[in-house]
Formats: C-alpha cells, structure tokens, sequence
C-alpha cells in the first residue's frame, strides 16, 4: 500500500520499490550490497537499529546476552536492540512496508517508526542515520543513499509511418509466400518454380511492368511488335 497527499500515486510494486504512472521510481534493491543482510545504525550505547530494506532477515549481531528477549527472530526489515532492557523489538517486517509523500518528501514506514529517504547521486555510500534521542516508542530515522533517488522513466521508442507501413508490408507479404507455398506444395503437388503463389499472374505484371517503362522511355510511343507493320 502507498499512501499520498499528492496527485500522483506510487504504487507498491514489491516490499521496496513503487512506481508512478509515468514510469518513474523509487527502488531500494541496490541499498544492500550483495553479501550484506541487513544495514546499521547506532543512536546511543544502548540503542541498535538494523534495516533490511527489501527482505525479511533473521540475524542480529550478539550484543545482547543469551536470556535476551528477541521479537526479530522469525523475521524483521527494521528491528532495534534496546541493550539497557536486554531486548530486540519488531518495528517493521515486509508485510507492513508502506510508502508515504508528503510536501516531496519520501518515507518507509513502519508503524510509527519512519525511514526518511534523502537522495545522493553523487555518493555511492549508504548511511542510515539514527538521531541520538531514538527510543522503541520514537523511531525516526535517515537514508541517505544513491538508491533513494527517484529515477525518472525509460524514453519509450516512437516508429515512424514509413518504418510502420514496410514492417506490416513486409509481414504481409511474408505471409503470402510461405501460405501460398505451402498450399501449392500439399494440396496442389506443385514443385520447382510453379510453388510460388500465383506464379503466372506475377509474370505478367513483370511483363507489363517491363513495358510500361519501355512505353515511357520511347516517349510515351507504342513500341513495334514482331508482327506489326512497322517492325516488318
């Protein structure tokens, strides 16, 4: 789901990345390196947050002790280490992903808890920044990544009627000759030359063709035939 206070609306295409309907994106898959599952960000000694953007992930560094208890177990995208209760809270998982616009600002939100997305083209770092007054029940944290940037959409290619009308001309004629050669070949037993669809008629339109162009050529005059007068 996306929510939005604007005219346009970005719909949720997966858990981190939504589309607008002229095509441009906010897309957070490249926030995460391969080998990373999830990001870091320290607010006090005592306040550990971890994002995973785009999946649920499981593990957690081992700050806290063995009789901790962990809600980010079976799964979390943004879970935090409260080390002073010895405990790991849920804040967000994939299911409760959501979008939110406001005044051209972009946020991830989770609940209560939001990820403000700052865009840095420039910069091929990823810093999630967590202010030092960050507590389970105040959650507000920073992106700042090349990746938070809205892309603008593909240029979608535009054919000319010329390269239109010889691309169906060519289809269609295409057609007519493996058809036409194919029932000639099966239901009429022709073989050789006479497989070509309409064979004869096409020699006379190359025959008339061939005069056409000597009638012009001779001055728009009747050429002489080996039986007229004139050729006699």
């Amino acid at each position: 789901m996306i929510v939005s206070v604007n005219a346009s609306t970005c719909e949720l295409k997966n858990v981190c990345e939504c589309v607008y309907n002229d095509g441009s994106e906010y897309d957070l898959r490249g926030t995460l390196r391969a080998n990373n599952e999830y990001l870091e960000t320290i607010a006090t000694n005592d306040i550990h947050i971890f994002f995973s953007p785009c999946k649920n992930a499981k593990s957690i560094p081992n700050i806290l002790n063995d009789t901790a208890s962990n809600e980010c177990k079976n799964g979390y995208t943004l879970c935090l280490l409260d080390v002073s209760q010895n405990k790991a809270f849920l804040l967000g998982t994939e299911v409760n992903t959501n979008f939110l616009e406001s005044e051209n600002e972009v946020f991830m939100k989770y609940g209560s808890a939001t990820i403000q997305l700052i865009c840095t083209p420039n910069s091929n770092k990823v810093i999630l920044y967590a202010p030092n007054n960050t507590t389970q029940s105040d959650v507000k944290l920073i992106l700042f990544s090349k990746s938070a940037c809205k892309t603008s959409p593909l240029p979608q290619e535009s054919y000319g009627f010329f390269y239109t009308f010889f691309l169906i001309l060519f289809i269609i004629i295409f057609s007519y000759l493996i058809i036409g050669i194919l029932y000639n070949y099966f239901f009429v037993g022709a073989r050789g030359y006479e497989l070509l669809p309409h064979f004869d008629f096409w020699t006379r339109v190359w025959s008339s063709i061939k005069l056409g162009f000597y009638f012009v050529k001779n001055g728009f005059k009747v050429l002489p035939t080996e039986d007229s007068y004139d050729a006699i």
